[in-house]
C-alpha cells in the first residue's frame, strides 16, 4: 500500500496543480464577466478558495483516474496530457488587470476542459501509439476553434478596413502592395458564409491555425520535444494576446506566420540534427541528405518557392533570410546542378505574383499603366523609408524596453523564465538549431528597433 501511495503522489500533486489553474481562471472569468454578481471574486481571499477548490477536485479527479489506470506509463501520459492545457489558462490568469477580456478566458476555460478530457483520454487508450499528422490537425483546430469564436465580424479600421474593401475587388493595398494575400483574399470572398468583410477576416483565422500546426511540427519534428510539451508551447503562442489579436482581422501578419514556420521547418529538417538526441518519446528516423537525395531536393525547392511566396505576402521575409541560409550551408545536401536550378525558378515563378500590380493597376487607373520606376518603389515600400532607422538600436535605447515588454505581455514572467529555460536547453542539445532560430529572431529584432512604426506589437512580435 505504502509503495503504491508513492507512485501515485506525483499524479495527484500534478492533478491538485490542474484544478488550481482551473479554479483561479474559472473565478476570474466570472467576474470579469458579470462584475456586479461576483464582484467578491476580486478579493484574493476569494481567489485563493478558487484556487483551493480547484486544486481539491483536480486531486480528486487524479485520484479516480489513477485507479483505472492499468500502467504506471498510462497514468504518466494522462498527467502530461491533461496538464497541458490547464498550463494555457495562465495566458489568462496572468493577463495584466487592466486587460479585461471575458470571451478569451470563456474560451480558454471550456476550451481547456474538453481538450484536457479529451488528451487525457487518448492518451489513457493509446498510451505510445503514433499519432503523427492527426495530433498537428488537432492542435491546429483547437486553435481554429479559438479563432472562429472570436472572429471579427464588423468592419476594421485603418488597414483591415483597406484589405476588406481591396481584396473583394481585386484592388491594389498600399506599398508593398501584398498581391498574394490580395489574391487569397479575393477568393476567401467568394465563400457563401457571413458577410464579405467577415469572410475576408476569416482569412487570418485559416492562416494562423495553419501556422500553429506547423509550429507544432517544428517543435515535434526536428526538435524532438515531446508532443505534450509541443502541443502546449504551440497553443501557447497561438493563442498569445497579440497572435491571438491578428488572427481574427483581415490583416497580412497570420499569412506572414504560416510562411515563417514553414520556412524553419524546412531549415531545421535540412540541418537532419535527429541523431543528436532529444525530449521525443518516439524518435524520429534519422535519414541522411546523401542517402536520400530526393527528400533534400524536395525540401531545397519548397524552401526557395515558399521564400518567394512569403515575399509576396510581406517584404519583411528578408531579415530571416540570414539564417535560412546559414542553415542550408550546415547542410549542404549534395545535390545535381538542375536541382538548384529548380530551386532558383521556383523561386522567380513565386516572385511573379508581384506583376499582378502592375497588370491590375489600369483597370483601376483610368486605364493609365503603371511606370517601372513607381512599380519599384510600390514593391520595396520606399514611401515609409523614412520610417526604416538603421541606427535607432544605438540612438533610442528606449526600443530595446518596448520589445522586452512587448515579450513579457504575452505569458507573463514565468513565461519569460521558461523560454529562456528552454532556449539554453536548446543550445546545449541541439546548438546548430539553436543558432538558426535565434538568428531568425535576431533578425526580427532589430527590425523592430529599428522600424519606428505605431503598431510595433503586430509588426516585431507576430514575424
Amino acid at each position: 500500500m505504502t509503495d503504491l501511495r508513492r507512485s501515485t503522489t506525483p499524479y495527484l500533486l500534478a492533478g491538485g496543480l490542474v484544478g488550481l489553474s482551473f479554479g483561479l481562471a474559472f473565478s476570474r472569468t466570472l467576474y470579469e464577466t458579470w462584475t456586479t454578481s461576483f464582484y467578491w471574486l476580486g478579493s484574493p481571499l476569494a481567489g485563493a478558495a478558487a484556487a483551493l477548490i480547484g486544486g481539491i477536485g483536480g486531486w480528486a479527479l487524479v485520484w479516480w483516474q489513477s485507479g483505472q489506470a492499468p500502467t504506471q506509463q498510462n497514468r504518466l501520459a494522462w498527467a502530461l496530457w491533461a496538464f497541458g492545457p490547464a498550463a494555457l489558462l495562465w495566458l489568462h490568469i496572468l493577463a495584466p488587470a487592466h486587460d479585461v477580456n471575458p470571451l478569451r478566458g470563456w474560451v480558454l476555460v471550456l476550451g481547456g476542459v474538453a481538450l484536457a478530457g479529451l488528451l487525457s483520454w487518448q492518451a489513457g487508450l493509446a498510451s505510445g501509439r503514433r499519432w503523427p499528422l492527426r495530433e498537428a490537425a488537432l492542435v491546429g483546430s483547437i486553435a481554429l476553434g479559438a479563432y472562429l469564436l472570436t472572429l471579427q465580424r464588423t468592419i476594421g479600421r485603418a488597414d483591415t478596413f483597406e484589405f476588406q474593401v481591396t481584396a473583394p475587388v481585386l484592388g491594389v493595398a498600399h506599398p508593398t502592395g501584398y498581391p498574394l494575400y490580395t489574391l487569397l483574399g479575393g477568393v476567401f470572398s467568394l465563400l457563401p458564409i457571413g458577410e464579405v468583410f467577415t469572410r475576408i477576416n476569416l482569412t487570418s483565422a485559416i492562416f494562423a491555425a495553419t501556422a500553429v500546426a506547423l509550429l507544432f511540427a517544428l517543435l515535434s519534428g526536428p526538435l524532438q520535444l515531446r508532443r505534450p510539451v509541443a502541443a502546449i508551447s504551440a497553443l501557447a503562442i497561438g493563442l498569445s494576446p497579440v497572435l491571438w489579436g491578428q488572427a481574427v482581422i483581415a490583416e497580412v501578419y497570420a499569412l506572414h506566420n504560416l510562411f515563417v514556420a514553414a520556412l524553419l521547418l524546412i531549415a531545421l529538417s535540412l540541418l537532419n540534427e535527429s541523431g543528436e538526441g532529444g525530449w521525443s518519446v518516439e524518435p524520429l528516423r534519422p535519414w541522411t541528405l546523401s542517402e536520400q537525395p530526393a527528400n533534400a531536393a524536395a525540401l531545397v525547392i519548397a524552401q526557395f518557392a515558399l521564400v518567394g511566396l512569403s515575399l509576396t505576402n510581406h517584404l519583411t521575409t528578408v531579415v530571416i533570410l540570414p539564417a535560412l541560409a546559414l542553415a542550408l550551408f550546415w547542410a549542404w545536401p549534395r545535390l545535381p546542378l538542375k536541382v538548384w536550378g529548380f530551386a532558383l525558378g521556383a523561386l522567380l515563378l513565386a516572385l511573379l505574383i508581384y506583376l499582378y500590380i502592375p497588370l491590375r493597376w489600369p483597370a483601376l487607373h483610368d486605364g493609365t499603366a503603371m511606370p517601372f520606376g513607381e512599380f519599384i518603389g510600390w514593391i520595396t515600400g520606399s514611401r515609409f523609408s523614412g520610417a526604416l532607422q538603421l541606427r535607432a538600436w544605438i540612438d533610442d535605447p528606449g526600443r530595446y524596453g518596448i520589445l522586452a515588454r512587448l515579450l513579457r505581455d504575452q505569458w507573463g514572467w514565468p513565461g519569460v523564465v521558461l523560454g529562456s529555460a528552454g532556449l539554453l536547453i536548446l543550445l546545449w542539445r541541439r546548438p546548430r538549431s539553436a543558432v538558426i532560430l535565434l538568428g531568425a529572431f535576431a533578425g526580427v529584432a532589430f527590425y523592430g528597433l529599428n522600424y519606428l512604426v505605431p503598431d510595433i506589437d503586430a509588426v516585431s512580435y507576430t514575424h
